[in-house]
């Protein structure tokens, strides 16, 4: 399979029928973030990338799914009954998110543990809460349809966004076994070499999503995890205002 100089969370490169994931991840290290950092600053300046916190993509889940219902309150309070099968364990102690549409049909959804998601708000100082994954622009689907990774990789870590908007991290020593079982999908690669799927030295760091650009600049929608647009449990608002 070709393989250009062009990967979502480990569970969205398996069907909606494999078997449930974890939402609820395990505590989330600090993780190198210097390449999204240049990546904000260069597309948006510094005064820009100051108002982002990027949330560690290890702590927040993508997905993408069906939801047809109209406006954007009823599609939150759906989220949770949607995700439920999809979710390991109870769902009151995780928060829902709805995410830029880019990347397909159906919605995108991010989810968090309310406990990390509290533990990110405490350390913003108002500053919007971005999943890390999400500050990659979100890589063409082939002709055939077939989905493609956007990779870019930082030391021993990988930032992987797929043609359907979703994305994961993963450390370098398994980044091989996810994209074979994924199937072998067209990988395009950012930042440092790829040896373990054949690929040399990447292409310049990507300019950030521009669904991200577009609400940081104040044109549209700002994203925050902790938004308007984000719900706890089963459809319950998140409070700004909790500790």
């Amino acid at each position: 399979m070709e393989k250009s100089g062009v990967m979502r969370m480990p569970q969205a490169a398996f069907a909606a029928s494999d078997p449930v994931v974890d939402a609820a991840p395990a505590p989330v290290r600090p993780v190198p973030q210097a390449l999204a950092r240049d990546r904000l600053v260069a597309s948006l300046g510094p005064a820009a990338a100051d108002r982002i916190r990027i949330v560690p993509a290890e702590a927040v889940s993508l997905f993408r799914l069906d939801l047809p219902i109209r406006g954007s309150r009823q599609r939150l309070a759906a989220l949770p009954f949607a995700l439920e099968d999809r979710l390991a364990g109870p769902i009151d102690g995780l928060h829902f998110a709805l995410c830029d549409g880019a990347g397909g049909p159906g919605v995108l959804a991010a989810v968090i543990s309310r406990d990390a998601l509290l533990a990110e708000r405490d350390a913003a100082d108002g500053q919007q809460l971005v999943p890390e994954c999400l500050t990659l622009p979100v890589p063409a689907a082939a002709e055939t349809g077939a989905m493609r990774w956007a990779v870019c990789r930082e030391g021993d870590r990988a930032l992987v966004r797929l043609s359907d908007g979703t994305g994961f991290a993963a450390q370098i020593g398994v980044l091989s076994h996810l994209w074979r079982h994924a199937g072998e999908p067209e990988v395009t690669s950012f930042g440092a070499a790829l040896p373990c799927l054949g690929l040399e030295g990447g292409q310049a760091a990507p300019p950030v999503s521009p669904a991200l650009s577009r609400g940081i600049g104040g044109q549209g929608q700002q994203f925050d995890l902790s938004g308007d647009h984000a719900a706890q449990g089963k459809g319950r608002t998140f409070d700004r205002q909790e500790t």
